[in-house]
C-alpha cells in the first residue's frame, strides 16, 4: 500500500511513524542492490515523465509562477538520467552503500524545488524519507513530484511520506526526531539551532547563505546583463542562490557605468513580478530609508518595490533585505578574491558576467580556489542540476 500523503495530520504523536518497518520490508523482498538500481529507474523516469507532460503546481496555491519556477526545474529534470544519477552516487563512492534507515527532512519556505530535491538524494542511498514541510507549504510541486513517483514505482514511492506542521508545534517536532535517524534542516540560523538543541539523531544543517556575481573587466554582452538580472530576481531574491552582490572590476566610474546597464537589464526582465503586498513594500521602503542615510550608499535607480541598484563605496560582501535590493560594488581582481574567500562560509554561489571563454576559465578556477563549489555564468545560477554540490558537501555520503 502506498502512504505518500501530503499535509495528513499525525494522528498519535507517541508511535513513531512505521516507515522503518515498511523499508525494512522491501530489504526482505528486494537486496540492497537491487532497491538503488530501482530507485534510480524510478527517478529517472518520472523526471522524463514530468518533461514530457509539464505538469506544474496550481499558480494560484503557489508563491512563485510556474514559469519562473520552470526555469530551475527543466535544468535539475534534465539531470535526472540513469547516467547522471549512478554518476553521482559513484562520484561520492556510495554504490551498493545504504544510507541511514529514516532521514528526516525539515524543509524552508524560500523556493519551490529543495523538498524534492531532498528526497531524492535520500532514495538513492535506499533511505525511507519523512518530510517535514513549512506550516502554510509549499506542497504543489512536491505533490506533482510524489504522483509521478507513484505512477512510475509505488515501492519506491512508499519509501515517502510527507507533512506539514508549525515549526513551533513542539510535540510533531518530538515525534519527527523519535521516528528518523539522521535529520536534514534547511533554514535559518534559529532553526538550525533549535533543531540541533532538540534532536536526538545527528543533523545536516542547511543554513543561510546568498550568493554574488562578478563582472570582470572585459566585454559583456546584453544578455549577460539580462542573465544577472534573472540571478538577482529569481524567487524575489530569497533564495540562497540569489545575487545579493555584485563585484564590478574597476573603479567607482566603471561601477557607475556597470551599474546603469544591470538596472537596464532589471526593467526589462521578463520575470513575474512579485505580489505587491503591504508587508513587502513596508520591508523594501525601509530599506531604501535606511540606505538614503548610509553615507556610503547612493541608490542609482528603482523600479517600484520590485528592485533597487545600491552602488555602494566599500567593497565588502553585503547581505540584502532580498525583495531586489542589489548592491553594487568595486575592486581589483585581487581584491574581489580576498573578499570572497573571506565570506566563501557565507557564499552559496558566484555567476560571472562575462564575454571570453578564457576570462571566465580564469575567474572560475580562482573562485573554486576560494573554496566556492558553485560558479556559472550569468543567469544559470539558479539552475543547479543534481551534481550540485550544495554548501561544497558530499551530497549522499552525508546521509551515511
Amino acid at each position: 500500500m502506498v502512504k505518500v500523503i501530503v499535509k495528513p495530520v499525525v494522528a498519535d504523536t507517541s508511535v513513531p511513524s512505521d516507515m522503518r518497518l515498511r523499508r525494512a520490508e522491501l530489504l526482505r523482498r528486494y537486496s540492497f542492490i537491487k532497491l538503488q538500481k530501482l530507485a534510480v529507474e524510478t527517478i529517472a523516469s518520472a523526471a522524463e515523465a514530468w518533461l514530457a507532460t509539464r505538469a506544474s503546481a496550481n499558480d494560484d496555491l503557489e508563491p512563485f509562477p510556474s514559469s519562473m519556477v520552470w526555469i530551475s526545474l527543466e535544468p535539475l529534470l534534465r539531470s535526472l538520467t540513469e547516467r547522471d544519477l549512478w554518476s553521482l552516487i559513484d562520484s561520492e563512492g556510495m554504490r551498493d552503500i545504504s544510507g541511514r534507515d529514516v532521514i528526516g527532512h525539515i524543509i524552508a519556505s524560500t523556493t519551490p524545488l529543495v523538498a524534492v530535491t531532498s528526497i531524492i538524494r535520500a532514495l538513492l542511498v535506499g533511505s525511507g524519507s519523512i518530510v517535514k514541510l513549512p506550516g502554510a507549504g509549499p506542497g504543489g510541486w512536491l505533490q506533482v513530484f510524489l504522483n509521478l513517483l507513484i505512477a512510475t514505482n509505488e515501492d519506491i514511492a512508499s519509501l515517502i511520506e510527507v507533512y506539514a506542521w508549525p515549526r513551533t508545534d513542539e510535540q510533531r517536532n518530538r515525534w519527527l526526531y523519535n521516528s528518523v535517524d539522521l535529520v536534514v534542516v534547511y533554514g535559518d540560523n534559529h532553526t538550525i539551532a533549535s533543531v540541533t538543541s532538540q534532536s536526538r539523531v545527528p543533523v545536516v544543517p542547511y543554513g543561510h547563505r546568498i550568493s554574488a556575481a562578478v563582472i570582470p573587466f572585459c566585454s559583456v554582452q546584453p544578455e549577460q546583463y539580462d542573465g544577472l538580472a534573472m540571478d538577482i530576481l529569481m524567487y524575489d531574491q530569497g533564495g540562497c542562490l540569489s545575487v545579493h552582490t555584485v563585484f564590478v572590476e574597476g573603479d567607482l566610474e566603471r561601477v557607475q557605468q556597470q551599474a546603469q546597464k544591470l538596472s537596464d537589464a532589471l526593467s526589462r526582465c521578463p520575470l513575474p513580478s512579485p505580489a505587491e503586498t503591504m508587508e513587502r513594500s513596508a520591508s523594501v521602503n525601509e530599506a531604501r530609508s535606511l540606505l538614503a542615510m548610509d553615507p556610503a550608499a547612493d541608490i542609482a535607480a528603482t523600479e517600484g518595490s520590485r528592485w533597487t541598484v545600491v552602488v555602494y563605496e566599500e567593497s565588502d560582501l553585503i547581505v540584502s533585505a532580498t525583495h531586489g535590493i542589489v548592491y553594487v560594488v568595486h575592486g581589483s581582481k585581487a581584491g574581489i578574491i580576498e573578499v570572497v574567500k573571506k565570506s566563501s562560509s557565507r557564499i552559496q554561489g558566484v555567476s560571472l558576467a562575462c564575454g571570453g571563454d578564457l576570462a571566465v576559465e580564469n575567474w572560475i578556477s580562482d573562485l573554486h580556489e576560494t573554496g566556492i563549489s558553485y560558479v556559472c555564468r550569468a543567469g544559470e545560477l539558479e539552475s543547479p542540476n543534481i551534481h550540485w554540490r550544495e554548501d561544497g558537501r558530499d551530497l549522499l555520503r552525508s546521509l551515511v
